[in-house]
């Protein structure tokens, strides 16, 4: 499964400009993207904490306050996963905001030598 979510992530990247392009090609309205964006995260929050809600609930593990307290410090916390991705979260909100604009090319050609190198199954 990881190999699996790399390439995607893969090839999420490769092409993550594409329908943002279109999109100004045939609207082109910041408000109405900003509007999707913000509606977009807010059920995304919503939906995933429901989920969770859920899971916890099945485990038993709902009403556990370490565990809410350290699954908050793992994704909001000073080392949290989420935390680095403010920054870039807020730009997308910039006028002039394009996802080139973070040029991560770089990592895109490392994870993708990940896939063009044969696999051990492949290899025997």
């Amino acid at each position: 499964m990881v190999r699996l979510w790399r390439w995607h992530a893969l090839e999420e990247t490769e092409h993550k400009a594409v329908a943002f392009d279109v999109y100004n090609q045939v609207c082109g309205s910041r408000k109405l993207l900003r509007r999707a964006m913000i509606m977009g995260t807010f059920f995304f929050v919503l939906d995933t904490t429901r989920g969770l809600a859920h899971m916890l609930k099945q485990d038993g593990l709902l009403w556990n306050w370490r565990v809410w307290r350290d699954g908050i410090q793992w994704m909001w916390g000073k080392e949290g996963v989420f935390r680095p991705l403010i920054s870039t979260y807020r730009d997308f909100f910039k006028p002039n905001f394009h996802p080139w604009e973070h040029n991560n090319l770089e990592l895109l050609y490392q994870t993708r030598s990940e896939f063009d190198a044969p696999t051990q199954s492949q290899a025997a």
